[in-house]
C-alpha cells in the first residue's frame, strides 16, 4: 500500500494532467475533483482520512495546479472536455468504476458527464455544495475574481485576502490557513504573488453557456447521490436544495451549519458524513 502521495503526469491530447494519488490501487477508487480556481491539493485531508479504504485520485484540472495551461482555452476549459479527461484518467488508472467527490465545478462535471461519457462508470456521486443551477449574481462574482485575480507584493498580504475570501470554507487554524495559501499562490513574472489558476479558465463557459443547462441531466442521474450543503452558501440556497430533492427524492442530504461555499471537508463531522454514505453504497 502506498504510504505517501505519488504524482503522475498524464498526457491527454494537447494537455498534460497532474494527478496525485494515495492508497492501494486494488481498493475501491475515489476520484476527488476540485472547484473552479482550486487544485487537487484541496483534498489532501480527505485522502489522509480515506487512504486505508480507497485509492484516492486528486487531479489538477487543466489550467490549475501543476497541470498545463491550455493554448485553446475556449475549447479546453469546458464541462464536456473535463468529463472526457476524467474518463481518460480513469482509463489510465484502470478504474472501472469510481466514487466521485466533486466540489463546486467538480460536481458540475459529474452532473454533465453522468449521462454521457461517464455513464456506467460512476458508482456514486457526492456533490459538495453545488447543484444544477448557478445563481446569476453568484456567477458574476465568480467571473470577476477569476478573470482578474489580484496581485500581491508579499505572501502575508495575500494571506489576509485569502482568509477573507475563503472564510466560509471553515479552515480550522492559522497553520491550516498558511497551508491553504501555499496551495493557492504562484509567482508572477515580476516576482510578486497571485492565484495559481489560469485567469482564462472561464472562457469556455462564457462561449458555451449551454454546457450549464444541467437540470435535465441532474434529473436523469440514476446512481446514488449525496449533497453536502454549506448552510451559508451563496451557490446552493435552501430553495435550490428543495428543488434538487424533489427531482432526486432518494438523494442523501447533509447540511453543514456555519459553512458556506464550499465546506472544506476537513473536520471529523464532514468526513464521517462522506464515510457513512460511501460505506452504505459499498454494502449494497
Amino acid at each position: 500500500m502506498a504510504t505517501s502521495y505519488e504524482s503522475h503526469f498524464i498526457k491527454l491530447g494537447g494537455d498534460e494532467l497532474h494527478v496525485r494519488t494515495l492508497g492501494d490501487p486494488s481498493l475501491p477508487h475515489l476520484l476527488c475533483v476540485h472547484g473552479l480556481t482550486r487544485s487537487g491539493r484541496d483534498f489532501d485531508h480527505v485522502a489522509l482520512a480515506f487512504q486505508h479504504d480507497f485509492f484516492v485520485m486528486m487531479p489538477d484540472l487543466p489550467g490549475r495546479g501543476l497541470s498545463t495551461w491550455s493554448n485553446n482555452p475556449e475549447e479546453t476549459y469546458r464541462l464536456p472536455r473535463y468529463a472526457e479527461q476524467m474518463a481518460q484518467l480513469m482509463d489510465h488508472f484502470g478504474s472501472r468504476h469510481v466514487f466521485w467527490l466533486g466540489t463546486s465545478l467538480g460536481g458540475l462535471i459529474a452532473m454533465h458527464g453522468a449521462g454521457g461519457v461517464l455513464m456506467g462508470r460512476l458508482a456514486a456521486i457526492i456533490l459538495n455544495d453545488v447543484g444544477p443551477v448557478i445563481p446569476t449574481e453568484t456567477a458574476q462574482l465568480i467571473a470577476d475574481y477569476t478573470a482578474h485575480p489580484q496581485i500581491f507584493d508579499r505572501p502575508s498580504d495575500m494571506l489576509d485576502h485569502v482568509r477573507d475570501m475563503y472564510q466560509l470554507f471553515g479552515v480550522q487554524s492559522e497553520q491550516e490557513w498558511k497551508i491553504f495559501l501555499r496551495r493557492s499562490l504562484r509567482r508572477t513574472d515580476d516576482g510578486r504573488f497571485t492565484f495559481q489558476h489560469d485567469p482564462r479558465v472561464l472562457l469556455g463557459a462564457q462561449k458555451y453557456v449551454g454546457d450549464f443547462d444541467l437540470l435535465d441531466k441532474f434529473a436523469g442521474i440514476s446512481v446514488p447521490m449525496l449533497l453536502i450543503h454549506g448552510a451559508l452558501s451563496g451557490l446552493v440556497t435552501d430553495s435550490h436544495v428543495a428543488e434538487m430533492r424533489a427531482m432526486q427524492p432518494s438523494m442523501n442530504y447533509a447540511r453543514i451549519e456555519g459553512r458556506g461555499h464550499a465546506p472544506y471537508l476537513d473536520t471529523q463531522e464532514q468526513q464521517n458524513i462522506i464515510r457513512e454514505f460511501l460505506t452504505m453504497q459499498m454494502g449494497k
